[in-house]
């Protein structure tokens, strides 16, 4: 019996892999969506008064651990609901001489720039989705040395959970610096679900401590011991 010939499209399961990974990229999704609600709730249950507390002690551990001097450009967040709060950051890296920037929504790509401000963020304007912007000039991601990442869960590989708009990522595409993230021990999960485009962090900061998830790390901060993810 002559064998049968395959059919169009089916060679090696060529025609399968898209449809493989768009089910894995759902798969994914559905998983961050989970994971979203339940560090959601688990942030807002956090009282003011630990988290005034946390937020002081997060700042303490980059002040044991920062070693950079000179006027690099910092990328900042202005904290929204109960993310952990930049302000003692902010203080402390001007202090040091370097230029603190906070992001800014480009609403038609939902992307972001990062605008040149000394000011406290209570004196920004509300953007989209309610959030505080600086007004100014703006620089792209890649003119930072350092950026510091709110998030809603992380993992110490270096996974981050944002919000799900995936402004950050855009934003970082193509940024080749120094990442951080601030978070509460709460929120530091064993696995981030990651997709090929989330840009991972570098370091993690905690009110525990800190976090050691690249080598990149050595650029600006002490690593304890010299272990490095």
């Amino acid at each position: 019996m002559m064998a049968q010939p395959e059919e169009p499209g089916h060679r090696a399961g060529v025609s399968d892999l898209p449809q493989q990974a768009n089910l894995q990229n759902q798969k994914i999704g559905e998983e961050k969506a989970s994971l979203r609600l339940s560090l959601r709730a688990k942030r807002k249950a956090l009282s003011s008064t630990f988290r005034l507390s946390a937020d002081a002690a997060m700042t303490s551990h980059f002040i044991d651990a920062y070693r950079g001097t000179g006027e690099i450009n910092v990328g900042l967040y202005a904290p929204v609901g109960t993310e952990v709060c930049t302000a003692g950051f902010a203080e402390l890296l001007r202090e040091l001489g370097a230029r603190t920037y906070y992001p800014r929504l480009q609403a038609d790509e939902l992307s972001l720039d990062f605008v040149l401000s000394d000011r406290p963020v209570e004196e920004f304007s509300l953007g989209a989705y309610q959030i505080p912007e600086p007004e100014g000039p703006g620089l792209s991601a890649d003119k930072m040395d350092l950026i510091l990442l709110p998030g809603l869960g992380f993992d110490r590989a270096g996974g981050r959970l944002g919000q799900g708009k995936g402004c950050f990522d855009r934003a970082l595409r193509d940024y080749n610096g120094l990442c951080a993230g601030l978070t509460y021990t709460c929120q530091i999960v064993d696995t981030v679900p990651m997709l090929e485009h989330d840009r991972p962090i570098d370091i993690l900061f905690s009110e525990s401590g800190v976090e050691w998830a690249s080598k990149k790390a050595e650029a600006l901060f002490l690593i304890e011991g010299g272990e490095t993810g």
